[in-house]
């Protein structure tokens, strides 16, 4: 007899399976990423067919099965109905779920807090205000997953002697690390940082997810789009992976 558990999830992806059922990828907050089969997802009159939509998040009942779960029950928790009102909302939405597919296999240890961090991220995501506020929280939450899982970067400290960063830091993708200024010296490809955003980067690091900072207001949406591309390719270089925006422009169709 196949194993029962209930579990809260968010939908990541929905990949068709045949007629009537779809496999969901989710982010679980007792299991990490899942797969699930819904079954009669796509018939008119089904109940989890709207449960099974993309960034939903549900409290579950699965049977556990070799490949695939199977989802027996749904109850929604949340639609985020304010981020589907929203091109940039859905987009930033997407994109997030994207990074949790890359990042966040094999993480059942650390599933809870991922999760929480996931669901707040895409609350904050569905409340925001502007363009400005929607890449303030897809930046967070970059920063918050990366030092979650071990690959967070220490804006404030050289990764080669140690000592405190003064004026400018000097950020190497290829040796994942932050140097000082003599440090850096041996380090060819740098992209050098400003005091002001290595304070900025290291504040949205350390605040919890929904704590406002002073940067809320502060920071201009330029400068917010200078450390969400940072933190982009920085992913990007620790993944292998490219993530482009049109992939989730499909995703969204």
């Amino acid at each position: 007899m196949d194993k029962q558990y209930t579990t809260d999830a968010i939908n990541i992806k929905s990949y068709p399976l045949n007629d009537f059922d779809n496999i969901l990828l989710m982010y679980s907050k007792s299991a990490g990423l899942i797969k699930c089969i819904a079954k009669g997802a796509k018939k008119p009159k089904s109940k989890l067919g709207a449960r099974a939509q993309v960034l939903f998040a549900n409290k579950l009942m699965l049977n556990k099965g070799k490949t695939f779960d199977k989802i027996t029950q749904a109850q929604g928790l949340n639609t985020f109905s304010k981020l589907r009102e929203d091109f940039d909302k859905l987009s930033y939405g997407l994109y997030c779920a994207d990074f949790i597919s890359i990042f966040c296999a094999d993480t059942e240890e650390e599933a809870e807090i991922i999760y929480d961090i996931f669901y707040k991220t895409l609350e904050n995501i569905a409340n925001s205000k502007d363009k400005k506020e929607i890449l303030l929280q897809t930046l967070k939450f970059q920063l918050h997953i990366l030092e979650e899982l071990g690959w967070g970067i220490d804006f404030r400290t050289c990764s080669c002697c140690g000592a405190e960063i003064e004026e400018y830091s000097y950020f190497s993708n290829e040796e994942k690390g932050n140097f000082c200024t003599c440090c850096a010296k041996s380090n060819i490809k740098v992209q050098k940082i400003p005091k002001k955003l290595i304070e900025f980067l290291s504040t949205l690091k350390e605040v919890a997810m929904d704590e406002k900072t002073q940067y809320d207001e502060l920071a201009d949406l330029n400068t917010v789009n200078i450390c969400f591309q940072f933190i982009k390719k920085y992913s990007e270089k620790i993944s292998g992976r490219v993530q482009k925006f049109s992939d989730f422009n499909l995703i969204a169709s």
